[in-house]
């Protein structure tokens, strides 16, 4: 936001909030800002804001300023933008709910990596306590959901997976 505004070509080459006591060799300037056509001959024009009118500031914000430079003065026009919008924080139920997705997922990938242990002619050469290590191995793994699903933990790292 600018009360005085610098314009070379048509174009604002500078905004300032008080004109300063020298500008361009022009000692004194800030005592001539009474003298608005001596101001506007050099190039400086005031700033007029234009009221945003009402918005709904819960949802909307003055985001920046445009200006529009008319013969006499240069018009400060705030742009309304809507807020960014924050993703509500998850409660505990959906990081439960993602964590019991994430830890299926993993389980399933451990189980899919020992279904060859199941195929006829692998099972068939393993003795009967490696088919019972399997058996007991894949049926901790099918146990897990139940096993996580009434507790606190929401982390794979704190999971304790069975081991063959």
């Amino acid at each position: 936001m600018a009360n005085w505004v610098t314009i070379e070509n048509n174009e604002i080459t500078g905004y300032y909030d008080l004109i300063p006591t020298n500008w361009r060799h022009i000692s004194g300037l800030d005592k001539s800002a009474n003298d608005l056509e001596f101001l506007k001959s050099l190039g400086w024009f005031p700033v007029i804001r234009q009221d945003p009118g009402d918005y709904d500031i819960d949802n909307y914000e003055l985001g920046r300023f445009e200006y529009e430079i008319q013969t006499d003065s240069v018009w400060e026009i705030p742009v309304v933008t809507p807020r960014p919008q924050v993703a509500p924080t998850p409660t505990f139920e959906q990081r439960k709910a993602e964590f019991m997705t994430q830890l299926r997922e993993a389980r399933n990938n451990l189980l899919a990596k020992s279904d060859y242990t199941q195929l006829q002619d692998v099972y068939q050469n393993l003795d009967e306590t490696a088919q019972i290590q399997w058996a007991t191995y894949r049926q901790a793994l099918r146990d897990i959901p139940a096993k996580y699903e009434d507790n606190d933990i929401l982390s794979l790292e704190n999971v304790a997976w069975p081991e063959v």
